[in-house]
């Protein structure tokens, strides 16, 4: 994989990462904050550290340091070792920049949502594994 080196993708344990909620969750902010500044409400953008570490919990969740469309690769790759044909995402359907980035790793718009946390219509993307 390109930028293997340039990466540590670490599988979230509470015990281990817990003292990370509140710099994750200001990361979170700061991330999302030029699509909050576009109209868009990401729960991201203003969720509290306790939803953080609830949506951390839920599932398996990773933390990568440095190269997110490497982090993308080892999602999919750990998705398919689970046993999944197809892997989905959601963003914002004004988040044009974001759906052309999905679309360039084969992602395709298979739905839409209207989350209750949001305050816009959301495209739901998936690809197959």
């Amino acid at each position: 994989m390109n930028g293997e080196s340039n990466i540590n993708l670490t599988r979230f344990i509470e015990r281990d990462h817990g003292h990370l909620i509140v710099a994750l969750t200001h990361l979170l902010h700061e991330a999302y904050a030029p699509l909050a500044a576009k109209g868009m409400k990401y729960l991201a953008t203003h969720q509290p550290p306790t939803k953080t570490l609830e949506r951390l919990l839920d599932g398996e969740s990773y933390l990568a340091f440095l190269d997110g469309s490497s982090m993308m690769e080892k999602l999919e790759i750990r998705a398919k070792e689970l046993g999944a044909s197809e892997i989905a995402l959601d963003t914002s359907e004004h988040a044009a920049d974001l759906i052309s980035r999905y679309e360039k790793r084969g992602y395709l718009i298979v739905a839409h949502a209207k989350w209750e946390v949001t305050n816009y219509r959301s495209v739901v993307m998936a690809k197959k594994l």
